[in-house]
């Protein structure tokens, strides 16, 4: 996949842990909810079949069919990672005590599943009224701390536009490769699709990447900012980022990072790795796609930006390890 490859998910395992590691999120988490952050962030869109959560359910896949269309991706990734990590090579998590295991897979559970866009507007509510509400966000209440880390992890899954011009512009133009050949599959399999997915020149694109700036990518950084100060520099990458789309839209040469912002590059998500450090480190992109010019709230319900890669027979292995093996091994 040009997208949702391995690379995705280091990518959005570093920015999760440059949360934890440089702002006061990280003072809000144990241990264990840090490490679960961190696995959850890096299995997050394991074994994507390159496709949205309306194309498995419209397509009537097994995966659709196995998860009654609820969550249809975020749910396998879930349990397809879950299942890598019972393996004797791959588990990590053979030092957690009972406690830690459960903890740790609560966390994992509940955030990946938030990554899913249908509830992007649902999630984003309950923070907002979490930190707003009388008495302020609680830190040691369980139901907060599990918000604080789906919040986490899904704002993590959408910076790509926080990066500078430059990383920001390619990994846009990998997830319109993706949107593309999904919408090439919904026409030849005669499935409906979403004309916003379509992008046919690099002006379509750029009115896309400048609406989910505005209908998504604003709004949530915004309040995430609010919460966590130490971000504050995260407004200047975003606003580079849609004036410059703005101006590919009307075939204008778009400015560069270094130029339109004092903090340049140094200042970006991806790119800052201590608290107050203003040195750069390389990370890779994250889950984010485009939006139409006329898009509304209710049309990014049903996941119409997730997309991520991985071996196809893994989806056969996952669900064929439900049906036919749930009682067997143990959790850990």
């Amino acid at each position: 996949m040009p997208f949702h490859n391995f690379k995705h998910g280091v990518g959005v395992m570093h920015v999760s842990f440059y949360l934890i590691a440089c702002t006061d999120a990280g003072m809000c988490l144990n241990a264990i909810q840090a490490f679960a952050l961190i696995v959850s962030a890096l299995c997050h869109d394991i074994d994507h079949p390159g496709h949205t959560n309306a194309f498995e359910v419209n397509s009537m896949s097994d995966l659709a069919l196995f998860y009654n269309d609820n969550a249809v991706l975020e749910n396998h990734h879930c349990a397809t990672a879950s299942i890598l990590l019972k393996r004797q090579e791959c588990n990590i998590l053979v030092g957690l005590t009972k406690e830690e295991f459960k903890e740790l897979r609560s966390v994992m559970c509940s955030a990946i599943l938030a990554t899913d866009m249908s509830s992007h507007f649902t999630l984003l509510t309950k923070f907002r009224e979490a930190v707003h509400s009388n008495g302020g966000w609680n830190p040691e209440q369980s139901s907060d701390k599990l918000l604080l880390l789906s919040i986490l992890l899904h704002a993590a899954d959408l910076s790509n536009p926080t990066r500078n011009w430059e990383h920001s512009r390619i990994w846009a133009s990998l997830v319109s490769q993706e949107f593309n050949a999904q919408v090439r599959n919904e026409k030849a399999l005669e499935l409906p699709f979403l004309p916003f997915m379509e992008t046919l020149d690099e002006e379509a694109q750029a009115k896309q990447e400048t609406s989910f700036i505005e209908f998504i990518i604003e709004p949530m950084w915004k309040d995430v900012v609010e919460f966590l100060p130490q971000l504050q520099f995260i407004h200047d990458y975003i606003s580079t980022n849609k004036s410059n789309w703005k101006a590919i839209s009307r075939r204008s040469t778009p400015r560069d990072s270094a130029q339109s912002t004092p903090h340049a590059s140094a200042k970006s998500l991806a790119l800052r790795s201590t608290r107050g450090s203003t040195s750069p480190i390389s990370t890779s992109g994250s889950k984010q796609g485009s939006s139409g010019g006329e898009m509304r709230s209710r049309e990014l319900d049903d996941d119409d930006l997730s997309f991520a890669s991985g071996e196809q027979d893994l989806a056969g292995m996952c669900v064929r390890s439900h049906l036919c093996a749930r009682s067997s091994g143990s959790q850990r």
